[in-house]
């Protein structure tokens, strides 16, 4: 088995914790809207500005309109940027632990949102290789963004590890031979990567 060169993770709901209904309740709170209303004109045009064919301000735009109603956009920006995404400080402790010998990648489906918490949290420092979605133009579990990061590390798929906590993304990383570990919790990623002999 060769040794594993570079490990991959997922943000959202790994590096952070995801928190969605938080996200929407807030949504509901300033908007006046359902929440089955807002989860659907958030989901409209999401795979869009993950892959940067579209810009944060056509993003909002048509989230309004799916809402029919007029929110300033920087209001929104606001109710995402503080309820969507908590630092999963345990995950944070293990990528930098791994660093110490071995290189980090970003693997993310994203949007510039992420751009504001880097200056936040400072997640970018965290990685050796950024391939967030809104910056490389792909999105999982397209299997070109996990070829990306093997050009990018210089590496076999079987010096890569893939952390996730989507079945299909990982499905997608195993179909290139990639390994990869469906996340849970950072107890349970903890034990795999120690069972890898990766801390």
């Amino acid at each position: 088995m060769a040794a594993i060169k570079v490990v991959a993770f997922d943000i959202g709901g790994v590096y952070f914790r995801w928190t969605h209904g938080k996200y929407l309740r807030a949504l509901r709170g300033k908007t006046g809207v359902g929440i089955t209303k807002l989860r659907g004109a958030d989901r409209n045009h999401l795979r869009e500005l993950h892959v940067g064919t579209i810009t944060e301000n056509d993003y909002w735009n048509e989230f309004c309109k799916s809402i029919e109603k007029k929110v300033p956009h920087a209001e929104l920006h606001k109710v995402i940027d503080k309820n969507l995404f908590a630092v999963n400080k345990s995950v944070v402790t293990l990528v930098r632990r791994l660093r110490k010998n071995h290189k980090t990648a970003l693997l993310a489906n994203q949007t510039p949102v992420l751009d504001r918490l880097d200056k936040k949290w400072g997640v970018y420092k965290d990685f050796d290789y950024n391939l967030s979605s809104h910056i490389v133009k792909l999105q999982k579990p397209d299997p070109a963004i996990f070829k990306l990061l093997l050009r990018k590390a210089r590496v076999k798929p079987s010096e890569a590890l893939f952390v996730d906590d989507q079945q299909k993304n990982i499905d997608a990383a195993k179909k290139l031979g990639i390994d990869a570990v469906l996340y849970r919790n950072a107890r349970q990623l903890g034990k795999e990567l120690r069972e890898r002999k990766l801390l």
